[in-house]
């Protein structure tokens, strides 16, 4: 596998031998150096201008995206609050829960002792 600078190298060079057939190929087509210059520095600030445009006629847009991002992040805070209010009143239910099963099973075995006791009283004095 080739490393990132030994294919940086080769891309580097690609690079510069298709810059030099362009320039060969030119050359040869007797075209002026200056002319087709002033050409491609025209065509990259019309295609600049262009992108500019673009972004400002994008910028409602993305101001509208960024107001509903803002308006989503406070309302997912919000609801992110009261899953955790949601949670600890949980915690407490399941605590107190907890604590009636532990009544509930003392005051059921006091009723289980009081009936025994009940029963063998009135075995006794029915004897």
């Amino acid at each position: 596998m080739m490393n990132d600078s030994k294919l940086e190298t080769e891309m580097s060079e690609v690079d510069n031998t298709l810059g030099e057939d362009l320039v060969k190929e030119v050359l040869q087509s007797g075209v002026d150096l200056r002319s087709y210059s002033k050409e491609v520095e025209k065509s990259l600030t019309d295609i600049e201008n262009a992108s500019v445009n673009d972004y400002i006629l994008q910028s409602e847009a993305i101001a509208s995206l960024h107001s509903e991002i803002t308006s989503s992040d406070q309302i997912l805070e919000r609801l992110e609050g009261m899953l955790c209010s949601f949670q600890a009143d949980l915690g407490n239910i399941c605590q107190e829960i907890l604590s009636l099963q532990e009544l509930s099973v003392s005051l059921n075995q006091r009723l289980k002792n009081k009936q025994t006791i009940r029963s063998n009283l009135s075995q006794f004095v029915d004897d």
